[in-house]
């Protein structure tokens, strides 16, 4: 089992649930790994996933290897950011009908036969612009478990895979109708709806490898941010606490816009427009994943407007904040947190910004927000630029949700990361997007440069405290301050809320 979870193997772990075996292993690191425990299955492409339960399994169940991504085009940023990861994806090959899978890291002693733990749970939806990614070797659970057990604050690491892009994320008049003729429930955002299948199989199932499925905390980052809001809307309480990394503005699309996007894609498919819904749906299926994903091309896949998940949501209102900072009560606990320089991921890896394409890409991913003059005349320069996109899509939309939360009474807690990438290279300087990754997981890389590594433990404590219910640091409620996350120091800093009320008509 050498080829097991890249060279992280140590022995062969078996645990017993009921009649099944599962078939994981102990890492270098002393950590039980549960990896690709099938949660759910997908009966036929754009279909409503059905859920599998551990009893359902043969009496062994090989979970010693990170399963397969959902397909996806190749992620042009991996190279960029490999340098503070142990390892990149290391994913098996795409399948888009066994992708559904989720990976468990837990100490080894919560395995035991007999054992009765109940640690908290701490399960992590990837981000990737709901495009791109998995829950492999990124979100490797073995270093932050290992540093829980150090600290004294066991928990148990969850990490799950859902469908992407055209395959979680499409949805038209054709798919509405093809459920109903079939007696199933429409969903029109099927990778959500696959993330919230996970939530209830971990809820039930954790008990099994030592958690407490009353004390479960959800987090992600950047779409897995977003996707965690989306629940927080959906109304299940399916976790206690929520952990929201560089979550970008929220933004639904139409169910008009969702239908645009599927007639284009029916139409680059080489597929009549006269054709009927089935006779489109079939064409679509015949299809080979990999002919689907060319055709769809890397495009945006935000979730889609639904009145039975996103109950209350009204496109028309100005402020969309009062909606998402709707924190439900079941929900007792919530930290949001940026880096300082988000955008820096997406803008500073060009030497020669601001070019016009990277302005075009501002204007997609902030559509609704007036762009100056002089950014399009491309005469500011790549930091001027990285600090104004960095603020327009990823601070203040979250500053006044947080505020709004707070208002409502939610117990809200907010951070931001300064300390910055210290390896040479482009990104050599910036606290860019996904920084925070290496940083909560306590990837190894980053232990090279001591104030890194202050920065993670600083950061590892005050998380671990938060998922344990204690208080990893004031509460914005008291005097609307956060924590500044900066190599050997933390520090308080108070927010002008009032700022993000109304943005500036210019700058």
């Amino acid at each position: 089992m050498a080829d097991n979870h890249y060279d992280n193997y140590l022995e062969d772990l078996t645990l017993s649930i009921g009649k099944v075996q599962l078939k994981g292993f102990v890492s270098k690191q002393g950590i039980a790994n549960f990896l690709n425990i099938p949660y759910a299955r997908v009966p036929v492409r754009f279909r409503t996933a059905v859920p599998i339960l551990i009893s359902a399994h043969s009496r062994c169940l090989d979970v010693s290897r990170y399963g397969p991504r959902c397909p996806q085009k190749a992620d042009g940023l991996q190279a960029s950011i490999a340098h503070v990861f142990e390892k990149t994806s290391l994913s098996r090959a795409p399948d888009e009908t066994n992708c559904l899978h989720l990976n468990i890291y837990a100490p080894q002693a919560t395995t035991c036969l007999n054992a009765t733990s109940n640690l908290p749970v701490f399960v992590w939806i990837h981000g990737g612009a709901f495009n791109i990614g998995d829950n492999s070797t990124q979100f490797d659970g073995n270093f932050l478990v290992k540093r829980s057990l150090e600290i004294g604050r066991p928990i148990i690491i969850v990490t799950i895979n859902y469908r992407l892009n055209v395959f979680g994320f499409l949805s038209s008049r054709e798919l509405i109708e093809e459920a109903r003729g079939l007696g199933e429930k429409p969903i029109s955002n099927q990778g959500l709806n696959d993330q919230r299948i996970a939530l209830r199989w971990i809820q039930s199932s954790i008990h099994h490898f030592g958690g407490d499925g009353s004390r479960i905390t959800v987090a992600g980052e950047s779409a897995g941010a977003a996707s965690v809001l989306c629940h927080l809307t959906g109304g299940l309480p399916l976790f206690q606490q929520a952990l929201l990394q560089s979550p970008p503005a929220p933004r639904l699309r139409t169910p008009q816009e969702a239908q645009t996007d599927f007639d284009d894609l029916v139409e680059h498919a080489g597929i009549p427009s006269h054709a009927s819904g089935t006779e489109k749906l079939a064409a679509l299926r015949g299809l080979t994943s990999e002919q689907l994903v060319e055709i769809f091309d890397g495009r945006l896949s935000f979730p889609i407007e639904d009145s039975h998940w996103f109950v209350g949501y009204d496109r028309n209102n100005q402020d969309q904040s009062t909606f998402w900072g709707d924190i439900p009560t079941w929900c007792s606990r919530i930290v949001f947190g940026n880096t300082r320089d988000e955008a820096a991921l997406l803008l500073a890896l060009s030497t020669n910004l601001p070019t016009r394409e990277v302005v075009e890409f501002s204007c997609a991913i902030m559509p609704h927000i007036p762009i100056p003059d002089r950014i399009f005349k491309e005469e500011c320069t790549r930091q001027e630029l990285v600090a104004w996109s960095t603020k327009e899509a990823f601070i203040n939309p979250l500053l006044k949700v947080v505020s709004s939360a707070a208002n409502k009474g939610s117990r809200v807690y907010i951070y931001r990361i300064d300390s910055t990438d210290p390896f040479p290279g482009p990104l050599q300087g910036f606290a860019w997007h996904s920084f925070g990754i290496p940083l909560t997981f306590y990837q190894p890389p980053c232990r090279v440069y001591p104030e890194l590594a202050s920065t993670q433990d600083h950061m590892s404590v005050a998380f671990l405290d938060f998922f344990h219910g204690l208080k990893p640091w004031e509460e914005f409620n008291q005097a609307q301050r956060m924590i500044v996350f900066k190599d050997k120091s933390t520090t308080m800093v108070t927010i002008d809320a009032a700022a993000v009320k109304e943005r500036k008509k210019s700058d």
